[in-house]
């Protein structure tokens, strides 16, 4: 019976991943072993980046003109290399990619005006502990409505997800929530998940039945990795991602 060393934190997406299937946690979390980087990942951290730049900007800034330089800084400075890195060196795989990238934040001008978004927080992190269990994350931004709500917001540059299938999604947009309260001492009245490619906002209520649900998962993935780690077994889950996963080779479920 091998033990293993605890992690230091549970992130949404950790969390997300051991309720997919614990085993493909270990060897991602634990063990280490990278997983091959992926053009859909490599575009998200980039329309990310030139939206957390964009929106740090002040409000009378925020034109297209400026969202233009900011991303071909970007790509000049860092992702026209990664890139390359993963594959993608052809003139037309590059313009592609681009272009796919810049109708994201595109986009954004015709799901709101961008001058008048009132910016709280970009990019803000959080550290800290619900009962006992220690979460770190990033939250894209969340900001001060009209009427002086306050809303979190996460950007997806990919497809909009189903309501069967969009459990982890709402997960993460709601443990923000509950994240940014107890750490800041303030009321947050709304979640929204942003679809920046097909220019589609889907909102999600911080409601106390949504806050109970995302409370257990913490407690009960984080039980489970402690046993796991204590044990050195973490089973395997199956299903149609497995087709996807990146472990499936060494997977004894498909040895």
């Amino acid at each position: 019976m091998t033990s293993l060393e605890l992690p230091t934190h549970l992130s949404a997406s950790s969390i997300s991943t051991y309720e997919q299937c614990p085993l493909r946690y270990r060897f991602s979390r634990l063990d280490k072993i990278p997983e091959p980087t992926t053009q859909p990942m490599i575009m998200g951290s980039f329309v990310h980046e030139i939206l957390e730049e964009f929106y740090a900007l002040p409000p009378e800034e925020r034109i297209i003109a400026e969202a233009r330089t900011i991303a071909r800084n970007l790509w000049e400075n860092k992702f026209k290399e990664e890139v390359a890195l993963i594959g993608i060196r052809t003139d037309q795989k590059v313009n592609d990619f681009r272009w796919s990238a810049w109708w994201c934040v595109e986009n954004i001008f015709s799901m709101e005006d961008p001058t008048k978004v009132k910016i709280r927080g970009i990019e803000d992190k959080f550290s800290a502990e619900i009962d006992g269990v220690p979460l770190l994350g990033y939250i894209d931004r969340w900001i001060e409505e009209h009427d002086g709500s306050l809303t979190v917001a996460d950007y997806k540059t990919g497809k909009v997800s189903k309501p069967q299938y969009e459990g982890d999604k709402v997960f993460q947009i709601i443990l923000y929530v509950e994240m940014l309260e107890r750490l800041n001492d303030i009321q947050v009245d709304n979640a929204e998940i942003m679809y920046v490619k097909f220019k589609e906002r889907k909102k999600y209520a911080p409601t106390k039945e949504r806050r109970r649900t995302v409370l257990k998962l913490i407690n009960q993935t984080w039980d489970g990795v402690v046993k796991g780690c204590e044990t050195g077994v973490f089973p395997t889950k199956t299903g149609p991602l497995c087709n996807w996963c990146a472990y499936k080779k060494i997977c004894p479920a498909w040895s």
